[in-house]
């Protein structure tokens, strides 16, 4: 799983200036008394201790931890159900059935075609992206922990990352970065050129990542959730997706 991958975990203790540390046999990060899972997703696995996981977090000196379940992993039945809260749901395609979209999809592939914009799969697209990605995340005024650091992505996770690129006329206009594991794939991060919405080249892009991680025999593309239960970002993906799976926190104080 990339989220228990020593690579990710350096990559993310770096992005969060935080130390790497073990409790209950679960990699975390930890920050001003606080440990917490590397985001997006972490958790426990079958052979998970709460006790000792609680044991640990008071060895290191830890007050409160923060723990993001992985949906697809259904790991949160680990930990102690009365510390567990259903947070919202995500999206994800079964890439082991047939790839079927449903017409509004079709149409937005269609018109994007037509107006030649071409979608390439290759981490050699990772500059191109992280420049219209880093302006996208300047437009929102986004929260640091999504502004990441193009050296430390290609550093540490050059051979766990895909990225597909929507080209108009030679410009990158859109793009998407995903994470590979063995089985899974994860839609990470992406960022458009909002002056060709008009072309839909997100839309071509999940189509065709969709189609080429089938091809690759992956199992299963997680598209994550919405900022918010049910929004437009969830609806967005819904449309991409065949699955739905409950996204669980834990919380607490040591």
């Amino acid at each position: 799983m990339i989220y228990q991958d020593e690579n990710y975990i350096k990559f993310q203790a770096e992005h969060e200036k935080a130390d790497i540390i073990q409790a209950g046999g679960m990699p975390l990060l930890f920050r001003d008394g606080k440990a917490f899972t590397p985001y997006p997703y972490g958790g426990p696995s079958e052979n998970f201790s709460y006790d000792e996981f609680i044991n640990d977090l008071k060895n290191i000196g830890a007050n409160r931890y923060f723990i993001r379940f992985a949906p697809w992993l259904n790991n949160h039945i680990y930990f102690p159900a009365n510390e567990v809260k259903y947070s919202r749901q995500t999206i994800a395609r079964d890439l082991t059935k047939s790839v079927k979209f449903g017409h509004g999809v079709k149409w937005s592939i269609k018109k994007s075609r037509e107006s030649k914009v071409f979608i390439s799969y290759s981490v050699f697209n990772l500059s191109g992206f992280m420049r219209l990605y880093e302006r996208s995340m300047k437009e929102k005024n986004a929260d640091n922990k999504y502004c990441f650091d193009l050296n430390k992505f290609k550093y540490h996770l050059w051979d766990n990352i895909g990225i597909f690129a929507a080209r108009y006329k030679n410009e990158i206009i859109a793009g998407a970065l995903f994470l590979e594991d063995k089985d899974c794939i994860h839609y990470h991060l992406s960022a458009m050129n909002k002056e060709y919405n008009k072309f839909f080249p997100m839309e071509q892009i999940l189509y065709e990542a969709c189609c080429f991680y089938q091809r690759a025999g992956s199992k299963l593309i997680h598209f994550g959730g919405g900022l918010r239960e049910g929004d437009s970002l969830f609806q967005f993906k819904q449309k991409f997706g065949n699955l739905t799976f409950d996204y669980y926190i834990a919380e607490g104080n040591i």
